[in-house]
């Protein structure tokens, strides 16, 4: 995938979600820790945060989808997907 296809692909989601908070649905993220401490958005793979705990985790991932989608932090669901690791 290329920067540009990267970039299409961002503006359709950050798209999707405008339009979901616009008809006043709420837009739902998961959250995903991928390995050691890294963490993705799975809806907004870009998304990515270095964190070394779930609840640093989410505060990143809320705060910069609230800034992408224009919106509030509490307009979107973002659960934390748990999953074991062995680090």
């Amino acid at each position: 995938m290329t920067r540009r296809d990267l970039s299409q692909a961002e503006s359709v989601a950050l798209q999707a979600g405008r339009q979901l908070l616009a008809s006043g649905e709420r837009p739902a993220y998961r959250l995903k820790r991928v390995w050691g401490g890294a963490w993705v958005v799975r809806e907004a793979p870009w998304l990515s945060f270095i964190a070394q705990d779930r609840p640093t985790a989410r505060v990143a991932a809320t705060r910069r989808i609230a800034e992408l989608l224009e919106c509030e932090p509490w307009a979107f669901d973002l659960d934390v997907e748990v999953i074991a690791l062995s680090d």
